[in-house]
């Protein structure tokens, strides 16, 4: 006779109470946001137990028995001291995993924010995208590198460090404008000479970063970067033998711009800039 209520078997799989992710419950933890599954630890840690007791149990009965009595006694200490510290650990660890689970039910819900965010980038990097095509570089330095409290970064932008010499050039020509009028302060000398000598120095744009720059992308920058030599062999004096010399102090050795290196030297020679 068929019988209709008999207890169903639990299905293995269930959400995880954290981000909602399917999980199956002998997992000791959710792979996908790090929840501590309670019943999947305790089981992984009682399996280790019970594994490890049978392999004391398998020990042969014959060699305890012959080393009985020069070791039997140390033996039953070492053993009685490793489940000592067996249990120790597995309530240390039930601790912790009551502890991380609080923390992870009490921390914000970040997945909103995370999907707000790559609605963002998808519908800026779009527009980047078509100021770039469209060649109207100021406007892209001006969305890239927007100032406004909720900005957003932008570095993983396919043009970025495009836009980064572009946008150091722009503020160059700003800059030299005021201190025509104003003169050189040690900020405004540190922080020109550190533009150009990003632009001077092509190993820093050509191979120091993942998203080096295209060789289309240093023929649309030609006019920038030769504007910002000009300044630096102009305006702040230094030679093509300068910069030759001062390579190995300002190229770090991971090809990165050593920039405390760039302004220690401006603020020393800024009495020549012009």
């Amino acid at each position: 006779m068929k019988r209709d209520n008999v207890p169903k078997e639990p299905s293995p799989w269930y959400a995880c109470p954290n981000c909602g992710a399917e999980i199956n419950r002998s997992e000791s933890k959710c792979p996908y946001c790090g929840y501590i599954n309670e019943a999947g630890a305790e089981k992984k840690y009682m399996d280790r137990l019970y594994s490890i007791k049978n392999d004391l149990d398998a020990v042969d009965d014959e060699a305890v028995s012959g080393y009985g009595k020069s070791f039997g006694k140390p033996l039953k200490i070492v053993v009685v001291t490793l489940i000592v510290l067996l249990t120790i650990t597995g309530v240390g660890f039930a601790i912790n995993a009551v502890i991380k689970n609080r923390e992870l039910k009490n921390s914000p819900d970040k997945s909103n924010d995370m999907l707000a965010e790559m609605t963002w980038k998808k519908q800026a990097f779009a527009e980047f995208d078509r100021l770039y095509e469209a060649g109207e570089y100021e406007k892209l330095c001006e969305a890239v590198f927007d100032p406004s409290p909720e900005n957003h970064p932008t570095s993983d932008w396919k043009h970025y460090w495009f836009a980064e010499i572009y946008n150091d050039y722009l503020m160059t020509k700003s800059d030299l404008v005021r201190i025509d009028k104003e003169g050189w302060d040690q900020y405004d000398a540190s922080i020109i000479f550190n533009r150009c000598c990003f632009c001077y120095y092509e190993d820093l744009y050509k191979n120091a970063y993942s998203n080096s720059l295209t060789d289309e992308e240093i023929k649309e920058l030609e006019p920038a970067l030769t504007f910002m030599n000009n300044v630096l062999h102009e305006r702040l004096g230094f030679t093509d033998e300068d910069m030759a010399e001062l390579k190995g102090t300002l190229i770090g050795k991971y090809n990165n711009l050593v920039y405390d290196e760039c302004s220690r030297i401006a603020k020393e020679r800024m009495s020549q800039f012009k």
